[in-house]
């Protein structure tokens, strides 16, 4: 036998089915809600009750980053032993998100694929053959947010506080980072003096500020900057969002959670149960936010960071 794959919907439960049928097969989970091996917005690669490979997600949904969700399938399906189970995202009627159950399904090349009845995708045709079955209902919305709440709570006691440079390390999952930064003078000359940073990101110009810019001086910062359209944002829209740690070849070796992002010193300062000093060589930024007592915050929309 090959890898067996889980197929779902929305209010699909799988986690029956894994305690009675997994009997110890390796288990990779794509659900960045699960909170079966830790804290959510991880996909993991589970063997008995040991983590072995994750990779960072930093959402819950997996319209978020589609292409995060294919990028960890197709670096941990071959990490997986032989005979093992992959659990797929919940599938809604989304097109998107069809399609990329598709495309993950392709990947894992499975020789059997279970559809929990209901789940909004036809029966055929796949490269396996399709066994629909019942499926225990997902857990109530308050239920599920109760767990996830939890994992959180054990996880920050593991933690302690790491100051991370903003740019002496990569950052991935945002706009910050991603253009040329103006220096003082050129903040000086778009009239930006007050912004905390703004970079030229393509025909966008991104600026970081705690005050709000008028229409004159956006229009005055467009034309010296060779932009088109502006986007702005406050230090403290970074607070509270999850992170990782990750190593030059893109391995995640630690989750995180910006408490502060401090543009005068240029450091994050982040909760994580890394060790002291962690070397950190990606900074991988997410849409999540933990507050302090554990809860969730919501999540900042995808590239607004």
């Amino acid at each position: 036998m090959g890898l067996t794959l889980l197929v779902g919907g929305t209010n699909s439960n799988w986690n029956p089915w894994l305690q009675e049928e997994l009997d110890g097969r390796d288990r990779l989970c794509l659900d960045p809600a699960d909170t079966s091996h830790g804290p959510p917005g991880r996909l993991a690669l589970i063997r008995g009750e040991t983590v072995v490979a994750w990779r960072f997600y930093g959402g819950l949904s997996p319209r978020r980053s589609p292409h995060i969700l294919v990028r960890a399938a197709a670096t941990l399906l071959p990490e997986i032993r032989e005979e093992g189970v992959v659990q797929l995202f919940p599938v809604s009627a989304s097109p998107l998100i069809q399609q990329l159950a598709r495309c993950v399904i392709e990947l894992a090349r499975p020789t059997q694929i279970l559809m929990a009845s209901g789940t909004p995708l036809p029966l055929s045709p796949w490269p396996a053959p399709v066994e629909e079955v019942e499926c225990e209902p997902a857990l109530p919305g308050a239920v599920a947010a109760s767990k996830r709440r939890a994992r959180w709570r054990q996880w920050f006691s593991e933690c302690e506080v790491h100051s991370i440079s903003m740019f002496q390390v990569t950052l991935e999952g945002v706009r910050l980072g991603s253009g040329r930064a103006l220096n003082a003078v050129e903040l000086e000359q778009a009239g930006l003096s007050r912004a905390l940073r703004a970079e030229i990101q393509g025909g966008k110009l991104w600026i970081v500020g705690d005050e709000t810019f008028d229409a004159e001086t956006i229009a005055r910062a467009l034309d010296y900057a060779g932009c088109d359209r502006a986007q702005s944002v406050s230090p403290s829209a970074y607070y509270d969002v999850v992170c990782s740690f990750a190593r030059s070849d893109g391995e995640d070796f630690a989750l995180g959670v910006i408490r502060e992002a401090n543009f005068h010193t240029g450091a994050f300062r982040i909760l994580s149960p890394a060790v002291s000093p962690a070397v950190v060589d990606l900074l991988r930024i997410g849409g999540l936010r933990i507050g302090d007592e554990a809860q969730e915050l919501g999540e900042a929309p995808s590239w607004s960071l």
